[in-house]
């Protein structure tokens, strides 16, 4: 019963809104919601509201939508593009501002944005410059201002795809300096740019510093930063791969350290982890994603426990040194928890 009302309300619905609109081809009356008036017409049909405004304006060939189609919006904006027979946007499409100012304009193949689409604030400023390849659904290249002129998005490709990128991309020449913006006015980010390449990005909050990374060929250093400034984590990144990551505190002292050996599958992998003086405290060893063996350390960073690890997961060995870095216990473990002494009085408990 219900979804026999609600058919009810859109069948009433269309109709009021198409006793709403008035369309003519060439003077004469038609009605787009009936095929027979426009079978076989040709010619630009015009469409108006109820209270006589100009709505909008269809070519029509054949008894078919093919070619122009203008919207008039209410509040005085205008879009317009030419379709092809599948319907979809073909060729250029410009839209307006209510002040007749061109808003938008950019060219599509089949509903597919290509070549270079510009956007204008209502005074004809270009605020947005994007370029598309052919099959590419992401611009190529993209460039954002805000209405005052200073960039707010960035985006270059390696080689100059329009005149606006020549210089802000670094493709003449030398290497370029470029600060990003947000609407408030702060800056954002500096980058350098060499060829359409990133070779340093400062990102900012507040005009605070939050975070640098430096690009080479071999890969990147990433670091961010505690809010007063102070470094607080570093990732080296080389032939897509993290082969070391540090951590500070907010004092300044070392946090945590983790360094990879050229990565194979089996290959080492080495955390340790310190005291807010720097003192170290544990260090973890890995074989790939296996865990061979944890060294623990007392305040003063002297070695005092180390536990050997068996390819099954579980703690194979425990070994506790004394003052002088002997081994004063020593245990087998096994996998059901059971243990054996090796070397000392009594076993232990940790």
């Amino acid at each position: 019963m219900r979804v026999a009302l609600f058919l009810i309300m859109v069948l009433q619905m269309s109709a009021t809104h198409a006793q709403g609109r008035r369309c003519e081809i060439d003077g004469v009356e038609v009605n787009p919601s009936n095929g027979y008036t426009t079978a076989g017409k040709t010619g630009l049909m015009i469409c108006y509201r109820a209270d006589g405004s100009k709505w909008y304006e269809q070519q029509i060939v054949d008894g078919e939508h093919l070619g122009l189609d203008r919207h008039f919006d209410e509040d005085g904006s205008i879009r317009e593009r030419t379709v092809n027979a599948q319907g979809n946007t073909q060729g250029f499409a410009r839209d307006f501002h209510p002040n007749g100012q061109l808003s938008r304009e950019g060219a599509y193949d089949n509903g597919r944005l290509v070549a270079l689409h510009k956007r204008f604030d209502k005074d004809g400023r270009v605020i947005s410059l994007n370029v598309y390849g052919e099959g590419n659904s992401r611009s190529l290249v993209t460039i954002e201002y805000h209405l005052d002129g200073r960039l707010r998005r960035l985006q270059c490709a390696p080689h100059s795809m329009l005149e606006q990128d020549r210089e802000i991309c670094g493709h003449a020449g030398k290497d370029v300096a470029v600060e990003l913006f947000d609407q408030r006015g702060n800056l954002t980010e500096k980058r350098q740019m060499r060829e359409g390449v990133m070779l340093r990005s400062e990102r900012f909050d507040n005009s605070e510093r939050r975070s640098l990374i430096e690009y080479s060929a071999e890969g990147r250093v990433e670091r961010g930063f505690h809010a007063g400034g102070q470094i607080a984590t570093e990732r080296v990144i080389a032939g897509g791969f993290i082969i070391e990551v540090n951590e500070w505190y907010l004092n300044g002292a070392i946090k945590s350290r983790m360094r990879n050996e050229p990565i194979t599958k089996d290959g080492k992998r080495v955390f340790e982890a310190f005291s807010d003086v720097g003192v170290i405290e544990r260090r973890e060893h890995y074989v790939g994603a296996d865990l061979e063996r944890i060294e623990g350390f007392d305040a003063s960073g002297r070695a005092e426990e180390e536990w050997l690890y068996a390819p099954q997961g579980h703690v194979r060995l425990y070994r506790k040194f004394g003052a002088t870095g002997s081994v004063v216990l020593e245990e087998e473990r096994y996998r059901d928890g059971s243990r054996k002494l090796i070397i000392g009085a009594e076993l232990s408990a940790s």
